[in-house]
């Protein structure tokens, strides 16, 4: 079953990803993602990952879709325990494509440092349109300890 098909009986998020043979940097950040064992949970839970050639006849039924340099983008972010750097919030949020934000928090006291970028209003310091929380979902991996990562999901 082809995986548009199959997320959708599974009721699963499809998650596109257009890969460019040509370009190294995407197959890095596959392999950065897939690393990630809080990242692999999340979507091996809730999305069925489709990898697909831009160049292939589906990349390009793909791409014909969203046509343009800004596709629709969700970006995932899961950092180390000190949280991920204000210049990549700052770089995420000036990037109009990125319209979902997932952010997995292994230390849910950082979600306060990491939320005020993505939320302050337009400014010349917060370039582009500031992200809203939807959701936030406490995700137990240690059971039995006091330890709760947070996945929290922004939309803009």
């Amino acid at each position: 079953m082809r995986p548009p098909r199959f997320a959708n009986t599974a009721s699963k998020w499809l998650l596109v990803n257009i890969q460019s043979a040509t370009d190294f940097a995407s197959h890095v950040l596959n392999r950065d993602v897939w690393a990630r064992p809080a990242a692999r949970a999340l979507l091996d839970t809730s999305y069925v990952l489709w990898q697909v050639e831009a160049t292939s006849t589906d990349g390009r039924r793909y791409l014909t879709y969203y046509p343009g340099p800004n596709p629709p983008i969700v970006a995932v972010v899961d950092p180390p325990r000190c949280g991920v750097h204000a210049t990549v919030l700052k770089c995420l949020r000036a990037t109009p494509a990125v319209r979902r934000l997932v952010y997995v928090a292994c230390a849910v006291e950082n979600l306060h440092a990491a939320g005020l970028p993505l939320l302050r209003p337009p400014s010349k310091a917060y370039v582009g349109a500031p992200f809203v929380p939807v959701l936030a979902v406490p995700v137990d991996l240690f059971p039995q300890t006091p330890h709760v990562e947070a996945v929290v999901l922004f939309e803009r």
